[in-house]
């Protein structure tokens, strides 16, 4: 079997082709850099992604919107319980850049971090 993948380590965009038996890659062509070999081996095995969300935040203006990321990859499948996780909690200010607004989402050993100042 065959899978298209759009490798995405480099500005070129290579349409990456895995030849597979289910789970085992039997080749990798297409790519045109050293990158997209890795990369489509590692998509291919387990997509991972950085997640980038809002979460509610009380500060003395009201209830604001706060944007967080993921301070590393988590699994792809993972995306939606995590943020199904996060909007369980409302979080108080004041909040800098950077700080942890939670430790370990769903046990992926990645904390969630704020992206903006919320004072």
């Amino acid at each position: 079997m065959e899978k298209q993948i759009i490798c995405i380590q480099c500005p070129v965009g290579c349409s990456v082709t895995v030849k597979h038996d289910g789970q085992n890659i039997k080749g990798i062509s297409g790519n045109k850099c050293s990158k997209g070999k890795f990369y489509v081996q590692s998509e291919f095995i387990c997509s991972n992604r950085v997640l980038t969300s809002t979460v509610l935040c009380k500060t003395e203006k009201g209830i604001l919107p706060l944007p967080v990321k993921t301070d590393g990859e988590i699994p792809l499948h993972l995306l939606r319980d995590a943020v199904t996780q996060l909007r369980k909690n409302t979080y108080t200010a004041p909040v800098k850049t950077g700080d942890k607004i939670c430790s370990d989402i769903l046990g992926t050993g990645i904390d969630v971090v704020a992206t903006k100042d919320l004072l």
